[in-house]
């Protein structure tokens, strides 16, 4: 499969995503949620420590997004 993001729907995430924050990630950060909902991945990726990927995640996001709404790019992702 493949979607594809507008440069209007790109800024517009750019913009939700310059609304997070690693403190309120931190604070939300469940684990035992996770786990009982079968959040993928899943197991015992979610525990005490799960929540660093999650925050390196929201960087990366972060910045690939509010680069590509700054150059006025669209944004495909395929996925098997």
């Amino acid at each position: 499969m493949v979607s594809y993001l507008s440069p209007k729907q790109v800024r517009q995430l750019a913009s939700a995503l310059s609304g997070l924050n690693e403190q309120e990630l931190r604070a939300r950060y469940n684990p035992t949620a996770f786990r009982a909902r079968d959040i993928y991945p899943g197991g015992a990726f979610w525990d005490a420590h799960g929540v660093e990927p999650l925050i390196e995640a929201l960087h990366r996001m972060r910045n690939y997004f509010t680069f590509a709404a700054r150059d006025g790019d669209v944004v495909l992702d395929a996925w098997v």
